[in-house]
This record gives structure tokens, C-alpha cells and sequence, in this order.
């Protein structure tokens, strides 16, 4: 628990990964993923903050595509640079809880195929859900949720008005009030980890790869491919479990709960 402004404060730091297509251009899977920081003192970051001057002072850079050195970014991060970080968040997996939820573009009905639909499904099941279980593990008094800022203001509005929503119908009548807090992820380490366990998760899902999110532990996350109506506004159970034989292939575990 952290105590911020004398208020016991669950910080919880978002990343999305996949694109919002839905033709056959897009990605299969539209991905959310959340780190909730556990311990106090901020742990992660300090280990991140000298994970970085160590891989600086033996590589000299991160990646030959950043613009600059000053940030994590599993997806241009070289192959030295990943180790460095993945050492770090498997050594800091109990500072850390990490929950993702999976979308399959293609299980929405023609009418919700929009970005958000997207991203109310995926608010509903990550922050409604399992910020949710979070809250009642102990007595939080206010919640800050981090993510990368948008740059088009449309979907900027878009995005953070759903995100308000959601939380404001989870935490009615708690008395927890919460802030929405868009920033450049090299802003913050905590969301420069959160984008390796996303991209982690992609991996898995959407390249078939799990050798990245296993890096991380088996029990690294938990994640939920969310259960979403069909054309016919039903799921059969063949399909319900065909979902879950293929989370389990793909690594990581498949829970509905905390």
C-alpha cells in the first residue's frame, strides 16, 4: 500500500497493445493490460532506474531505433536490453500484481465493432472486475490510474470518458475517488513495465510465441480473455472451453478471479 498526500493510494498503471481494426488488416486479439503496484517505497522503479544506468554504462544505448535513451520499450529494446528489464520484473513479481484481458475483434457483433466497444469491454473486465478485487484487499481511500498519453484528442476524450465511467460505476458509494492520469510513458518506469508485460502477452497471444511471457514466470499474470456476446448474444460451452485449452497454450493463466 502507498501512502501518498496521507491517503492510502492504489496505483495502477495501464498499456494497451494490438491496433483497433477490425478488418482483415488488424490484429486478431485487441489487448489491456494493468500493473498494480503492492509493496510501498517503490521498489520497481528504483530497480528499473538502475537497470537503466547499468545497461547504459555496458551497451550505451537501449535500442538503435529509440530517439533516445531515456525509456524502456519492449517493442525496439534490443535483445540485451529485454534480458536487462525481464531480469528485473521477475525479480520484482511480488512487488507486483499484472492482470491482462483479451479481446477477440472478431467475437463482436457488427454493431460494437468500433474502438469504444474495445475499450468498454476491456474496461469492464480490467478495472470493474479486477481493480475491483484490489480495492476490497485493502482499506485504499483513493486510486490513481497511470496510462501512455493518447496524441489524437478525439480518442484521447474517448478513451479516458470510458475509463471515468467505469471506475465511477465500480467505486459508487465506496467513498474511494480516483484520478485518470495520461503521461509519456518515459515519464514513468512503472508504465515502461507494464509495456514489457504487454508486449509479453501479445507475444503469446497473437504470435503464438510464450518463450517472452514464460521469461516473466509461469504465474507472472493473469489473464482473462473476456466472455463477450456473440451475433446471436451467446457463447456455447464448446467455444468456452476451446478458449480456455488455448489460454493455457499460450501461456499464462487463464482466471475470472484475483
Amino acid at each position: 500500500m502507498t501512502l501518498i498526500n496521507g491517503r492510502n493510494t492504489l496505483l495502477v498503471y495501464l498499456d494497451e497493445a494490438g491496433d483497433t481494426h477490425f478488418g482483415n488488416s488488424g490484429t486478431k486479439y485487441f489487448f489491456y493490460t494493468g500493473l498494480v503496484l503492492t509493496g510501498d517505497g517503490f521498489p520497481l522503479h528504483k530497480a528499473l532506474l538502475e537497470c537503466r544506468y547499468a545497461t547504459l554504462a555496458t551497451q550505451g544505448r537501449f535500442s538503435n531505433s529509440h530517439e533516445s535513451n531515456d525509456y524502456f520499450h519492449a517493442t525496439e529494446d534490443s535483445l540485451e536490453t529485454r534480458e536487462n528489464v525481464f531480469r528485473v520484473l521477475k525479480a520484482h513479481s511480488d512487488d507486483v500484481r499484472v492482470y491482462a484481458t483479451v479481446l477477440e475483434k472478431k467475437a463482436f457483433a457488427l454493431d460494437h465493432q468500433t474502438p469504444e466497444k474495445l475499450f468498454e469491454a476491456a474496461d469492464k473486465t480490467l478495472l470493474s472486475e479486477h481493480v475491483s478485487a484490489e480495492v476490497h484487499k485493502a482499506s485504499y481511500e483513493h486510486i490513481s490510474v497511470m496510462l501512455d498519453s493518447i496524441p489524437v484528442q478525439k480518442k484521447r476524450k474517448s478513451i479516458i470518458g470510458t475509463l471515468k465511467r467505469t471506475l465511477a460505476a465500480t467505486l459508487d458509494g465506496s467513498g474511494i475517488t480516483f484520478t485518470v492520469l495520461p503521461m509519456a510513458s518515459k515519464s514513468d518506469l512503472a508504465l515502461q513495465a507494464v509495456d514489457y508485460y504487454s508486449w509479453a502477452i501479445y507475444r503469446s497471444w497473437e504470435s503464438n510465441d510464450p518463450s517472452q511471457l514464460a521469461r516473466l514466470g509461469k504465474d507472472s499474470a493473469r489473464i482473462t480473455q473476456a466472455a463477450l456476446p456473440s451475433k446471436d448474444k451467446t457463447t456455447s460451452p464448446a467455444i468456452q472451453k476451446e478458449e480456455q485449452r488455448s489460454s493455457y497454450r499460450r501461456g499464462g493463466t487463464f482466471s475470472l478471479t484475483s
